[in-house]
């Protein structure tokens, strides 16, 4: 179970800062015998909550930057005087992966912060939302933990009966299985401690002054007997009791213990009150996040200054907006022309259209149909990773346009196989670059348009891709090569062969300095480079000579076909065909604080097709998380998720 601890001090003034960072961080170390997956705290000083966790160990968690900056910003920066307080916390994981910021600890939610340890094994029926999926007392990322389930559920009650005995007694009749619970209960200015097991204890120095508490004794014992800033012996330890409550205001001037209330159970339609606050908060409430925030960006585009190669001007202008060349479309005319000379008079088919379920592909094969009057056969290789939706959206376009489609699927577990193993290998030396190796096993996508175009003895095959807003220079960037940005997008040909060879000395020395790829999809990613840069084929990429216009795709692809959008991906489905594109963006935004998202938002804004402000919004939204995407993909493909997404959080930055 997990470490919850904490101290409540009635003037800051009187601590030592050095000596209470000290004594804090030998409380992690104690409590951390407990739970080691994650750790957190809250402070309350000078009218403010400051909030930071992490997913990492406890004993890392005390040597972070952040660890530092919360508790000097709290008490070391201006030696304030007035109350202090801290909960914090050291778990260990039973309901919710670590990797989710919101099951971590502290929770904020309505009129209390805290932490909890136990488990309430019926969070599922509780929680307000009947959406959520997730079982109570998994791993899993797509619904509410039970810690929130609970801090919910006590902020619906407090701010139905604005009492917080009553509060606790609807939790020990209503919630089933254990609790020990630590919270701030914010408008009141007040230390909340409860338990139904009996698993919190605490202490008072001798001046009644300086409260602290811990889960164990033991802990609280070891801890007298070490600290240099509290003046109490074993024998000041005292227990709250199962079924009990301590209250304790910040100044000391409230110390009540009593027995929680007893009432019976409620209906199952009184104990789901929705989650709400009592009062608007009465203090300032400041989370201590990545600071991502705090990146430089171009001031016409997005594009941080982490991207590979970018540099700004006097004006704060990127390197990619002063050098960028709007794309010079073929034009309708041309397509109609180029077409025209494929088109069957008798209705045999007369090209084969590349289909990946997303939208664009299903939309270029309806205009295809519908608008120039051609006979299409689609095909798709579906090779591991292309999604369900993407699969039911195809279907959809298929069937209703009276279209064969043709899959090309490989060994499907040997591929899954071959991703699994390059993660590993990725984590064992990160480098940015080497991401794309991921997804090397999707390229023989243009084999197979070769390959099936000359078997079906057709003389057209259409890519509905190549529009430049897609275009993302900082894959190929992380490598180290400064290419300038390929008007022919996705035309990998395209590259000149100065950068095909530094591209493939790159990937050479990458793997004799981690051995680790030399797995058994060696030979499967060699292939798909030779594929990928060295093959030529003479594709149609139909966003070559049309405008891509999100509304119009979005209009036809929802009033033809429902097509369906990817809820786990998010808002924007840009890419959400791609089943490990979730993932890749989680690694670009923890390392370097973006995605590809911010390259599309910024070509968008280039192209004139957006704002800076809606661009920076946008954003905002699309470089969160998509846990349920992840997982997804972790699932496909084996991944131990809690693992992988703690060991690439635990990555240098380079911001």
């Amino acid at each position: 179970m997990c470490g919850i601890f904490g101290f409540a001090v009635k003037d800051s003034a009187q601590l030592d800062f050095e000596l209470f960072k000290q004594d804090l961080a030998g409380l992690y170390r104690l409590s951390a015998q407990r739970g080691r997956d994650s750790a957190g705290l809250v402070t309350y000083a000078n009218e403010k909550y400051r909030i930071f966790q992490r997913a990492i160990d406890p004993l890392q968690f005390i040597e972070l930057a952040g660890f530092d900056q919360i508790l000097n910003d709290t008490l070391g920066a201006q030696r304030a005087t007035g109350p202090f307080a801290c909960i914090n916390h050291c778990r260990l994981v039973t309901d919710g992966s670590a990797s989710v910021a919101d099951n971590n600890q502290p929770v904020y939610a309505g009129s209390f912060i805290g932490v909890h340890n136990g488990i309430i094994t019926n969070a599922a029926q509780i929680q307000p939302d009947p959406a959520a999926k997730r079982a109570a007392n998994s791993e899993g990322t797509a619904a509410p933990n039970d810690t929130r389930v609970l801090f919910d559920y006590m902020s619906g009650q407090y701010a139905q009966t604005r009492d917080l005995a009553a509060v606790l007694a609807a939790v020990q009749a209503n919630l089933e299985g254990s609790f020990s619970i630590a919270a701030f209960l914010d408008h009141k200015q007040e230390l909340v401690l409860a338990t139904n097991t009996g698993s919190l204890y605490f202490a008072l120095n001798a001046q009644n002054n300086i409260l602290c508490f811990a889960s164990e004794s033991y802990f609280l014992k070891q801890f007298l007997a070490a600290s240099q800033t509290f003046q109490a012996n074993a024998g000041a330890i005292q227990h709250v009791p199962a079924g009990h409550y301590l209250r304790l205001s910040f100044d000391f001037q409230i110390f009540e213990q009593a027995p929680i209330p007893r009432q019976p159970k409620t209906s199952s339609a009184q104990r789901t009150p929705a989650a709400g606050r009592a009062d608007s908060p009465a203090f300032a409430v400041e989370f201590y996040r990545s600071s991502v925030q705090t990146l430089r960006r171009c001031t016409k585009c997005i594009l941080p200054h982490t991207y590979p190669f970018v540099d700004f001007d006097r004006d704060g202008v990127c390197s990619f907006c002063r050098n960028h060349a709007h794309q010079k479309l073929k034009g309708e005319d041309a397509l109609r022309q180029r077409l025209d000379r494929f088109r069957s008079k008798d209705g045999s088919p007369d090209c084969l259209v590349g289909l990946s379920g997303g939208r664009d592909s299903c939309y270029g094969l309806h205009i295809l149909k519908t608008t120039y009057g051609m006979h299409p056969i689609a095909y798709t290789f579906d090779w591991g990773l292309t999604t369900d939706v993407s699969r039911r959206n195809q279907a959809k376009v298929c069937g209703k346009l009276g279209i064969e489609h043709i899959i090309r699927s490989p060994d499907i577990l040997k591929k899954r196989r071959f991703v699994r193993k390059n993660i590993h290998a990725w984590l064992k030396q990160p480098q940015l670059g080497m991401v794309p190796l991921f997804q090397a096993g999707d390229k023989e996508f243009y084999h197979f348009g070769r390959a099936l175009q000359k078997e079906l003895k057709l003389d057209l095959t259409v890519l509905c891709s190549g529009h430049q807003l897609e275009h993302r220079e900082f894959m190929v960037g992380f490598t180290g090569i400064n290419h300038k940005p390929l008007r022919e997008n996705h035309d990998f040909q395209l590259h000149p062969l100065s950068n095909k060879i530094r591209l493939a000395a790159w990937y050479c020395l990458q793997y004799i300095k981690n051995p680790a790829y030399i797995n058994e999809s060696f030979f499967d990613s060699i292939r798909s480079y030779i594929i990928s840069f060295l093959v030529t084929a003479d594709f149609l990429y139909l966003f070559h000579y049309l405008a891509w216009e999100e509304n119009e795709i979005n209009r036809v692809l929802n009033a033809e076909y429902a097509w369906e959008s990817d809820q786990r991906f998010g808002q924007t489905q840009w890419r959400m065909g791609d089943g490990q594109t979730a993932f890749n963006n989680y690694i670009y935004y923890q390392i370097a604080g973006f995605t590809e998202f911010d390259a599309f938002r910024s070509n968008q804004i280039r192209e004139g097709l957006l704002d800076r402000a809606a661009a920076l919004q946008l954003v905002e939204s699309d470089n969160q998380p998509k846990f349920e995407s992840i997982e997804y993909f972790s699932r496909l493909i084996g991944l131990n998720l809690d693992e992988v997404l703690r060991k690439i959080d635990n990555i240098p930055k380079l911001y």
